[in-house]
C-alpha cells in the first residue's frame, strides 16, 4: 500500500470501511450486478431453470460452486459490499 493523499476515493473507501459494518444487514435471494443476475440455490430449487452456479478462474485454478446466500453490507451509506 502506498503512501496516498487522504483525500483520494482510494483512502476514503479503506476508512470508511474500517469502522465497521452496521450491525443490520440486508439478506437477498437475488441480486444483479454489470449485467448478470445472480440467484441464491433456495430461490430456485422449484424453477426448471436453475441459475445459481458460480465460476472463477484464476492464472493456475478454477474455483465452482453454489451460491447458498447473497448478504449485503451497509458501511453507514459511505459504501456497499455484497458477499455470495
Amino acid at each position: 500500500m502506498s503512501n496516498k493523499e487522504v483525500g483520494e476515493p482510494e483512502s476514503r473507501s479503506f476508512r470508511d470501511m474500517a469502522g465497521g459494518p452496521q450491525p443490520i444487514v440486508k439478506r437477498m435471494n437475488a441480486f444483479v450486478t454489470n449485467g448478470y443476475r445472480f440467484h441464491t440455490s433456495k430461490r430456485v430449487e422449484s424453477k426448471k431453470i436453475q441459475n445459481f452456479g458460480v465460476m472463477a478462474k484464476t492464472e493456475s485454478k478454477t474455483y465452482d460452486g453454489k451460491i447458498i446466500d447473497i448478504i449485503e453490507l451497509d458501511y453507514y451509506s459511505k459504501c456497499n459490499v455484497v458477499l455470495f
